[in-house]
């Protein structure tokens, strides 16, 4: 979450014609919300009964997602 608003922030004051901190701002916005959703889904599947939970692929699939982003 801290990686999205620092984003935000940064897209807000920065110069709109320097398109390399644009590029580096919006590449954090990517990474932490795609971080975000990997959490979420993993949570999703550990507190909830969600239909994911009917399926043990899917799972791992989301588990290794969001381990892949932790290294």
């Amino acid at each position: 979450m801290n990686g999205i608003m620092f984003s935000l922030e940064e897209l807000g004051v920065i110069d709109k014609n320097d398109a390399e901190i644009q590029k580096e701002a919006l590449s954090l916005l990517k990474e932490s919300s795609d971080d975000l959703v990997y959490k979420h889904k993993v949570m999703k599947q550990a507190y909830s009964s969600s239909a994911d939970n009917y399926s043990f692929d899917q799972t791992k699939s989301n588990i290794e997602n969001y381990l892949l982003k932790k290294k």
